[in-house]
């Protein structure tokens, strides 16, 4: 905000002085598809004897902008066009304003406003396909419903499972909802059954399926990811400080180089093979972490534990391994042998070595 009217640079002259007369200071677009990019191009007319100066100023939310102004400098007698874009990304009516700074004493600052309803060619829902506690050796399935609310053809022309974690884990199938279950305003729909097959390895999971839409006479396609997670359960599990199960993660935090840092967790061992099992190690990423598995021991009549030692040594170079762009996880990989479902238990590890 300016704490005086702009002043073009004849606003000086003697009897000189701009009227700024806006055609309308509101528009409503009415109803917009969502994630689409709305314009409306206000007109903005100098009635006065000086020149009229304009400058966007702010808007109410950053999917608001302030797309173009014509002209900065107005004559008498003419007019500029203030061009105001909206990309709405919710699924709820909008109103926005977007403010346009003048040097007409009168309207130093002009408030446009936007508003309008939400409306999509299509849905998928739910956002997320969760899941959660499959016991190991076990299949899961999950639902997805994918609707569109125009006239015209629909379809899903395609999908693929794109994240790393085993995809050959996991498989889908589409089948066409009957037209008199689909919800209000939809005129097609499909459901994906998302299955997760046996054998992921114990601890959480994360995978995306994208599915290709193909949709209207011009046969547009647009690709829709939905997340897929859960995590895999059996009678073996690990307890510790700083240990997150829902994700499998070890949180070694900040370690400083000259002292690096040591965490202990208990692997528990439930049912009948809990003596049978044998454990070794299968993996250690970086190499320079040590790690220390004990010797099974009776910690009740049901229940073996088995002690785990993990260490980060002094002296490592600077490091991030926080599992995301900067770094992936650490990685500690236990082989298991004699269980009838579990063959493996990661553990993940999340730290930054520091000098």
């Amino acid at each position: 905000m300016f704490p005086e009217p702009f002043r073009g640079p004849q606003a000086a002259e003697a009897g000189a002085r701009p009227r700024l007369i806006v055609d309308s200071r509101a528009h409503n677009f009415g109803s917009v598809e969502r994630y689409s990019t709305v314009k409306h191009a206000f007109r903005f007319t100098n009635a006065g004897t000086g020149p009229l100066t304009l400058k966007a100023g702010s808007t109410t939310c950053t999917a608001c902008t302030i797309a173009s102004v014509s002209r900065a400098e107005v004559p008498p007698g003419e007019s500029a066009e203030v061009e105001v874009a909206y990309t709405p990304s919710g699924s709820e009516p909008f109103r926005q304003t977007a403010v346009v700074h003048t040097n007409d004493p009168e309207n130093p600052r002009v408030e446009l406003d936007i508003r309008g309803l939400v409306s999509s060619r299509y849905s998928v829902s739910p956002d997320k396909v969760v899941l959660s506690s499959v016991p190991a050796g076990d299949s899961a399935r999950g639902e997805l419903k994918a609707y569109y609310y125009l006239d015209g053809p629909f379809e899903i022309a395609d999908y693929k499972f794109t994240g790393t974690s085993h995809p050959s884990h996991f498989d889908a199938e589409v089948e066409s909802i009957p037209s008199d279950q689909l919800p209000a305003r939809a005129t097609k729909g499909y459901r994906v059954w998302v299955t997760l097959k046996p054998g992921l390895p114990l601890g959480a999971f994360r995978q995306t399926i994208r599915l290709t839409l193909e949709m209207g006479e011009s046969a547009d396609r647009v690709d829709f990811p939905v997340p897929i997670e859960g995590t895999i359960v059996s009678d073996l599990s690990i307890v510790g400080a700083d240990w997150r199960s829902s994700s499998s993660v070890l949180n070694l935090g900040d370690v400083q180089s000259q002292k690096g840092t040591t965490r202990k967790l208990t692997l528990l061992a439930r049912g009948p093979a809990r003596n049978d099992v044998r454990y070794d190690v299968k993996t250690v990423d970086p190499p320079y972490i040590e790690l220390k598995l004990g010797e099974s021991e009776p910690l009740s009549d049901a229940v073996n534990r088995i002690p785990i030692e993990i260490t980060i040594p002094p002296g490592q170079q600077p490091a991030i391994h926080l599992g995301t762009d900067q770094g992936d996880y650490g990685l500690i990989v236990l082989g298991i042998k004699n269980h009838p479902d579990v063959k493996e238990i990661r553990i993940n590890l999340k730290f930054v070595i520091e000098d």
